[in-house]
């Protein structure tokens, strides 16, 4: 796979505090497409070599409601937790 750098528009930051500690907010724009996204980072990941990451898709039934029928909420949990 080919590694490409895309440049982002930083939006907005801010500290997070959640039940597996504190995480940075950071919302941005991204400039092929124009939509905005936010990534929760966990401590300085600059410069490492293996950084875990989890990318997630919006899915506000399992995400915020918790419904049964969607494992998207779980697996946004054990990420979160496998980061923290």
């Amino acid at each position: 796979m080919r590694e490409q750098t895309i440049g982002y528009t930083e939006i907005a930051e801010a500290d997070l505090a959640t039940r597996r500690g504190t995480f940075r907010a950071v919302a941005f724009r991204d400039p092929l497409d124009g939509h905005e996204h936010m990534a929760l980072v966990r401590g300085e990941p600059g410069g490492e070599d293996d950084v875990l990451v989890r990318v997630h898709s919006e899915c506000m039934t399992g995400d915020i409601f918790g419904a049964t029928r969607c494992e998207c909420g779980d697996q946004l949990g054990a990420a979160l937790d496998a980061i923290a």
